[in-house]
């Protein structure tokens, strides 16, 4: 089996946190391994305990490792079981225990972070332009359960959406050396999707768009949420990505966003 995908991310959660604190927010960076539901419970636990409340989840979380890349037959049943608990399982349960929360305080927002992947097949073989079967049967069971809880928490005002945020440049696509046949040059800032949620978040009835998987380049677009520069790929061979590099965000911290 190919030992592929160790490379760390860069950064960590404290200077996250602290990137937050200087712009004026309150964090409260928690461990938590999404294999491991003693941790979920543990990450919502210590969120209410310092905040009071949940207003929103975002379920981002993603396994990458063999079970994300390899061919369906190519991969241990141990790593099948670990891509399904951190795609799927993890965000199930962090929902079961913040669903409650949301409905007692009678508002809160919950997002999918899921992958077009889950509704368009790629003809591209795994680890050759494509991922692996398992990774898009997790994110299709994201989109799943964003429409089943729409129509139950619909009565209380708790929107639920599925976010698509399309090719997206992350800085651990240019860290690890390691494309899998991808075009990294076709793939477009991490503010995309971030222009999404910051918009589903800020608007006046965000009830108008639960229950849909929002496809985030079109969104934007149709939203006029960033300028069409902005959305061309900031990919640049042979250089680390780094989005608060990006002219957006140095225009974004200067006018105080």
């Amino acid at each position: 089996m190919r030992d592929r995908d160790v490379t760390p991310y860069p950064g960590t959660v404290a200077e996250t946190a602290s990137l937050v604190e200087s712009l004026g927010g309150k964090a409260l960076p928690v461990k938590c391994d999404m294999e491991r539901p003693d941790d979920i419970r543990a990450a919502v636990e210590q969120t209410l305990d310092a905040f009071g409340r949940i207003d929103l989840l975002i379920n981002n979380a993603r396994y990458e490792g063999p079970a994300h890349w390899l061919g369906f037959t190519e991969v241990a049943w141990e790593e099948v079981e670990r891509i399904v608990d951190c795609n799927f399982r993890g965000p199930m349960l962090l929902c079961h225990l913040v669903v409650p929360k949301m409905v007692q305080q009678g508002s809160g927002m919950i997002i999918h972070v899921a992958s077009q992947s889950a509704r368009v097949e790629n003809a591209n073989l795994p680890g050759q332009g494509s991922t692996s079967l398992y990774y898009p049967a997790t994110k299709a069971g994201l989109d799943r359960m964003a429409l089943g809880l729409t129509k139950e928490l619909r009565p209380h005002g708790i929107p639920v959406v599925g976010l698509s945020p399309g090719p997206t440049l992350t800085e651990r696509a240019t860290v690890g050396g390691e494309t899998y046949g991808y075009d990294l040059s076709r793939r477009h800032s991490v503010h995309v999707p971030a222009a999404v949620v910051d918009f589903l978040v800020s608007c006046p009835d965000p009830m108008l768009y639960t229950g849909r998987i929002i496809e985030a380049p079109d969104f934007v677009r149709e939203h006029a949420l960033l300028a069409e520069k902005d959305m061309k790929s900031p990919f640049r061979p042979g250089e680390a990505y780094d989005p608060y590099r990006e002219p957006y965000w140095q225009r974004l911290r200067a006018d105080g966003g």
